[in-house]
């Protein structure tokens, strides 16, 4: 099972963002999300490290059943109503991974898709975003300078997005990290 601990506990075991997003129906990712958020309460937590705001790649299906699917249009229509309903329930997500990785960090269609997708969720009311370890550089001008250790990044969420809420990095324990500084 998907969900063993929802299982055991008796919670009803939703969809994945990548079923959700297949089926392309807001509703649905509002019920899921409704789901998940009343059992979290249930047990004291506040806080879900929740909507994933990249686009799948195709390359891994674990990985992509964590998204809301490839179509960027779609993706957005689906993390709006995720973020809007963690909201209803007065807990807080955290919208990962700032920039999504696309084109092996160069800049092309899909990365102005990608950034239109967190401007979706900063309007829908992320209140966390993490910013990822990739390197974007369309994004930081800078092919060896990951995100979350860039100004640039930093610049372009408060500046251009207007983004006034909290900034995380993803772990800095990470290979990528680790190698490298």
């Amino acid at each position: 099972s998907r969900s063993p601990i929802a299982k055991v506990n008796g919670y009803s075991i939703t969809m994945s963002p990548g079923q959700l997003g297949s089926l392309a129906d807001t509703e649905l990712v509002t019920n899921a999300v409704n789901a998940r958020m009343s059992y979290l309460k249930d047990n004291g937590f506040n806080l879900v490290f929740g909507a994933i705001g990249n686009l799948g790649r195709g390359i891994n299906a674990a990985d992509d059943d964590r998204t809301y699917g490839r179509d960027w249009s779609n993706v957005k229509d689906m993390l709006e109503a995720d973020i809007l309903a963690v909201n209803n329930n007065d807990m807080t997500s955290v919208l990962r991974y700032f920039p999504s990785l696309t084109n092996g960090g160069k800049y092309n269609e899909d990365a102005a898709h990608a950034i239109e997708i967190f401007q979706t969720g900063i309007d829908a009311g992320a209140k966390i975003i993490m910013v990822s370890n990739a390197r974007a550089e369309y994004l930081t001008q800078d092919l060896y300078v990951p995100c979350s250790l860039s100004p640039k990044t930093v610049a372009v969420l408060r500046g251009a997005m207007e983004y006034e809420g909290i900034l995380i990095t993803a772990s800095l324990s990470e290979d990528k990290i680790t190698a490298a500084y």
